[in-house]
């Protein structure tokens, strides 16, 4: 009678050795993912900030715009400049709001 082997019970080496790799790796990849929540926590960053503290409080920022005019987004592209997407009161546009001077820096009309 022959004996029958379990096919299971031979782990080659180099699947071993993937299997360790890979846990070295999730290891790493967490210590790395903790470190970088820590880092962020105890050194916080004032970036998003710095928009609204360039403008004068209590002064009113005006966009001067058709009647009709409804804002779609705003994105803050630099320290100082904001797009803000208006749709309404005419063709659809892109008013680039410089924060610093509390003014127009550019417009982009698209026609319709």
């Amino acid at each position: 009678m022959m004996e029958m082997q379990d096919e299971g019970a031979v782990v080659s080496p180099v699947l071993k050795a993937l299997v360790i790799g890979m846990g070295i790796l999730i290891v790493l990849g967490t210590a790395g993912l903790v470190g970088v929540i820590i880092h962020r926590m105890s050194h916080p960053s004032t970036a998003g900030l710095s928009v609204v503290s360039a403008a004068v409080p209590g002064t009113p920022l005006l966009l001067s715009e058709p009647e009709g005019t409804r804002i779609l987004s705003m994105t803050r592209m630099n320290d100082h400049l904001l797009a803000v997407q208006l749709t309404g009161g005419g063709a659809d546009r892109v008013v680039l709001w410089d924060v610093t001077r509390n003014g127009v820096a550019g417009t982009l009309a698209l026609s319709r």
